[in-house]
């Protein structure tokens, strides 16, 4: 990412009662045009398996990486 300017998306929830309403498709758009105006270089999130269909449907990619997702819990 030559601009050094990435976004992240963290936490997207749609309470169960509002779903396949088109929400959640419509929030991360409006994340993307807004990242598109701060010359973002991309946008990176964690899909959870629900979710992961409705990221490759907008145009989120699998991200190829050499690193695994690790946590230490306290």
């Amino acid at each position: 990412h030559i601009t050094g300017r990435v976004g992240e998306i963290l936490n997207a929830y749609t309470k169960p009662e509002y779903r396949r309403r088109g929400i959640a498709e419509a929030l991360v758009k409006q994340a993307i045009e807004d990242s598109r105006r701060m010359n973002l270089a991309y946008l990176q999130l964690s899909a959870t398996k629900a979710g992961y269909p409705l990221y490759k449907k907008i145009g989120f990619t699998d991200a190829a990486s050499n690193y695994a997702q690790m946590r230490f819990t306290l």
